[in-house]
């Protein structure tokens, strides 16, 4: 089938989620090496996104989603929390194992939170 370049990220056929596996990958491919189980933490994330690669009820990976919202998961291993991703202050460091982000920083439309994501510090300029 051919790739859609403009289509919703969830589309499997799209040129974004063909992108989106190659990253995926790269990460799975690093995540087979860290002893289980994983702590992760998924800044801007969605349940979808665990759910397409199958890591929903998968206890080898703890994994806690801050978004915009809140919402309840169906799984007793990824939970979703309100958040910024400009502002993790209410996480010390080293609560995780790994920090993920996935197509986050684009969304920050000011250069400067862009920044503050990127180094991970918790007060806006």
């Amino acid at each position: 089938m051919k790739k859609r370049i403009i289509a919703y990220s969830s589309d499997h056929d799209s040129l974004g989620n063909s992108f989106r596996m190659k990253r995926f990958k790269f990460l799975a491919d690093k995540l087979a090496k860290f002893p289980k189980p994983v702590n992760i933490l998924d800044v801007g994330g969605t349940l979808k996104y665990w759910e397409a690669r199958g890591f929903q009820n998968n206890n080898d990976f703890i994994i806690t989603i801050i978004n915009l919202e809140s919402s309840d998961s169906p799984y007793t291993n990824i939970k979703i929390l309100k958040g910024d991703a400009t502002n993790l202050s209410n996480y010390k460091d080293k609560s995780f194992d790994l920090a993920f982000s996935n197509s986050v920083i684009e969304h920050l439309t000011v250069f400067d939170k862009q920044v503050l994501m990127a180094k991970g510090n918790d007060t806006y300029r």
